[in-house]
């Protein structure tokens, strides 16, 4: 009898354990369905805010480029104005070109104010406004450029002191000029400046943001970045003063465009352009064209800097940085845009589009 009593209180024991067993299991399958479900959630907002990031760079190619019913009326083929008529090629390529460059703008996607974050923003820069970093130097030669008013020694220095002031590096300009010294060869990219050991700090100052900071406590706003200020994919040793970037015009002294100039500057800068023909001689027409919104007179430039500054104008790339978000997700992208060479050949006669050369998820 007493044997039996034990065996009742076995059955028992056994009992809780098979239940504590299948507790744990119903436990984690749950906690494992919950986690596959936000895992879901979070890949498909990313998925959504990497088609918005995309997207802003369509935004970016279709602000670019010519819309052909347009051009057909301008050329005058379906009956332009005279004011359209009147005006440049300069004129008209400046005109629309200068309000889009160096300045964020956002795309709102949300249906309703109560929908989660959907939009992109996006910041579209010429690489002819940059400096081209591997047209300062003669690889050949292996000594920096020495012309008539382009000495490339001299730009590395001031640009590297103001941009390395900005970024908190003073050894920036003497360690760029020692990179460039001994790589002894071109750059395939302007990443590669940052990959090296001597440019850790520049971490944070890579792609141009909406607020580029700094690390640590004492963080500053800093509209400056290194793929804002320079560039491989230029083919010219000479940057457009007119599409000059953010942080070129840091890198080289000047005012902030954008910010300094307002609607009355543009106003009578675009009127200005009416008489002006290519090539432009700058000793005579920086003053009244470009001295009121870089807030720089043509004496006030070095010398040396002068013979960087191109008198033809060329819009043949721009980058665009794109931030798509949706939700709390935000996936963001860098794009180099080349002109697309007309089909006919005809490039004057043709409207210009743009396609994607380069892609970089940030």
């Amino acid at each position: 009898m007493k044997w039996s009593k034990q065996q009742s209180g076995y059955v028992l024991i056994l009992a809780i354990g098979i239940v504590t067993v299948m507790s744990l299991l119903v436990f984690g399958i749950v906690n494992q369905v919950i986690v596959y479900n936000r895992l879901t959630i979070t890949l498909a907002d990313r998925e959504q805010a990497r088609l918005l990031a995309l997207s802003g760079i369509q935004i970016a190619i279709g602000q670019l480029s010519d819309d052909p019913e347009k051009s057909k009326k301008e050329d005058g083929k379906v009956g332009a104005s005279p004011k359209d008529k009147q005006e440049s090629t300069l004129q008209k390529s400046l005109k629309k070109l200068v309000p889009l460059l160096n300045r964020w703008q956002t795309f709102s996607l949300a249906e309703k104010e109560e929908d989660s974050e959907r939009s992109c923003e996006i910041y579209i820069a010429s690489e002819q406004g940059k400096i081209n970093i591997n047209s300062l130097y003669d690889f050949k030669q292996k000594k920096f450029i020495k012309e008539q008013e382009l000495d490339g020694a001299k730009i590395i220095q001031q640009i590297g002191e103001k941009f390395g002031s900005a970024v908190k590096d003073q050894s920036f300009a003497e360690n760029l000029k020692k990179y460039i010294q001994e790589r002894g060869k071109p750059l395939d990219d302007v990443t590669q400046i940052a990959g090296d050991a001597h440019f850790k700090k520049l971490k944070d100052y890579i792609f141009i943001s909406p607020t580029t900071r700094g690390s640590g406590k004492n963080d500053h706003i800093v509209n400056v970045a290194l793929l804002d200020m320079l560039t491989v994919d230029s083919k010219s040793k000479q940057v457009q003063p007119w599409f000059l970037t953010a942080s070129a015009m840091v890198a080289l002294g000047f005012k902030d465009m954008q910010k300094n100039a307002d609607k009355k500057v543009w106003d009578t800068f675009f009127e200005q352009l009416k008489g002006v023909h290519e090539p432009i001689a700058w000793q005579q027409k920086w003053d009244t064209l470009l001295a009121p919104v870089l807030g720089k007179g043509y004496s006030s430039i070095g010398p040396e800097i002068r013979g960087i500054f191109a008198q033809e104008l060329d819009a043949a790339s721009f980058s665009v940085v794109s931030y798509g978000k949706f939700g709390g997700t935000t996936v963001k992208v860098y794009a180099i845009l080349y002109k697309k060479l007309s089909e006919n050949g005809d490039e004057n006669n043709s409207p210009v589009s743009y396609c994607i050369k380069k892609l970089y998820w940030i």
